[in-house]
């Protein structure tokens, strides 16, 4: 079963940034998505997390708490985080772009591998957590 981790990158604002996937990236290109990938062989969860946010952002996560995994499909197994980082984002080949956006403006975008339903239950999350 193939693994893979993405990181809800929220700011001071309480916006999440999103990555537009590369037209060149065979699944859901020139969607918008969580960051994140798949976790190779003999990696731990955080340590995958880290490395993809490196490759795609070029940053350093500053904190990351696990929020949400399920099974995707048969073939694959999510796990979701939220957090911050550092530094200043440069993208990697993957992504044509970077934005921050509110909760309320991602619920009227179709995002990448059917990830609103994880923005549905993050704000979910959020709004228990701030009661």
């Amino acid at each position: 079963m193939t693994k893979v981790v993405n990181l809800i990158i929220i700011n001071d604002c309480n916006e999440i940034l999103l990555a537009k996937r590369s037209l060149q990236e065979s699944d859901d290109s020139g969607l918008w998505s969580i960051p994140g990938g798949t976790i190779e062989d003999g990696e731990d969860i955080e340590e995958s997390l880290r490395r993809e946010v490196k490759e795609e952002l070029n940053c350093e996560i500053e904190s990351m708490k696990l929020f949400y995994e399920f099974n995707f499909s048969e073939k694959i197994y999510s796990y979701y985080f939220y957090g911050k980082i550092n530094g200043d984002i440069q993208t990697n080949e993957e992504i044509s772009e970077v934005k921050w956006f509110t909760i309320d403006e991602i619920k009227s975008l179709k995002l990448a591998f059917k990830q609103n339903k994880i923005i549905d239950k993050f704000d979910e999350f959020l709004k228990g957590f701030y009661k």
